[in-house]
């Protein structure tokens, strides 16, 4: 967790670029769950970015319409989420395995 918060430190226009492209958005409009309400240790208080650390958990979901699974164009919209959520994962799998 604080390889990844310090990787969302050192790189935060990288990982604004993905969090906040209104493409990801559409598929993944919250990032993480379970938020701390303070700045975690070892990270200034008052960085401009704080809140993308404060995350206890870096997930993404998405929720698919009542409809979804029986639509024409599943695939393709599947597709798409796929590779939005895939510059995420990178992000984070480059910090794990930079980690270890």
């Amino acid at each position: 967790l604080k390889a990844v918060r310090q990787a969302i430190y050192d790189n935060v226009e990288e990982y604004i670029s993905i969090v906040e492209d209104p493409e990801f958005k559409k598929y993944f409009p919250v990032v993480g769950e379970d938020f701390m309400k303070t700045a975690p240790k070892g990270f200034p208080k008052d960085f401009k970015y704080i809140d993308y650390l404060k995350c206890r958990q870096f997930v993404c979901s998405y929720l698919v319409p009542d409809d979804f699974f029986t639509r024409a164009d599943m695939m393709e919209q599947i597709e798409k989420a796929f590779r939005q959520f895939k510059r995420f994962a990178d992000f984070i799998n480059y910090t794990i395995d930079d980690f270890e």
